[in-house]
């Protein structure tokens, strides 16, 4: 029943750790991943570049036979989150135990002319903190890009301060070399 943003610069491996938390998510026993004890189905809302997602799954299907492939449910394809909101309600509702819905990204499912407008950015937060009310009571984390020239100290999602404010938390995740930095 949260909803968080995920932010990192392209290439910091946003849907790397999406697709890891999901499959940790839906078959924790099958993965090491000490932490979760209580398996949930996921949705994944995949608008950047769905056929990576779906080698990233089968890579984690490859390393680790254990996963079964239950409990990983997706919408593919870039569309407005606000006007599609009954679809994705319609497609949740077949989902028994939805306890996750993932959304990358931001950019690919608001659909705004200005970035940084404050009203567009709170209705799309609106839209996502919606979905935490779902039957099921799903958390919500939506990958974001962060604004212009972001370092590891400033990386908030790219849009007016009013999304950042309605989110429960932002994360961020910062690449150096080989090692992803994930922080709250």
């Amino acid at each position: 029943g949260r909803s968080y943003s995920l932010t990192a610069n392209t290439g910091h491996a946003k849907t790397a750790l999406a697709s890891y938390l999901m499959c940790a998510v839906s078959e924790p026993k099958a993965m090491p991943w000490e932490r979760v004890h209580d398996k949930c189905d996921v949705l994944f809302c995949s608008g950047e570049n769905p056929d990576d997602l779906k080698m990233r799954i089968l890579g984690h299907l490859n390393e680790n036979p254990k996963l079964q492939g239950n409990g990983r449910h997706y919408i593919e394809g870039v569309f407005d989150l606000e006007q599609s909101f009954s679809s994705i309600k319609e497609k949740a509702a077949t989902i028994p135990d939805l306890g996750l819905i993932i959304i990358d990204t931001k950019q690919a499912f608001q659909t705004i002319e200005n970035d940084n407008d404050n009203a567009e950015n709170l209705r799309f937060a609106s839209a996502c903190r919606k979905l935490t009310f779902l039957p099921s009571r799903p958390a919500v984390v939506v990958l974001c890009h962060p604004i212009k020239n972001a370092s590891k100290d400033n990386l908030v999602p790219r849009g007016g301060s009013s999304y950042l404010n309605e989110v429960d938390g932002n994360l961020s995740q910062w690449r150096t070399g080989e090692i992803v930095t994930l922080h709250w």
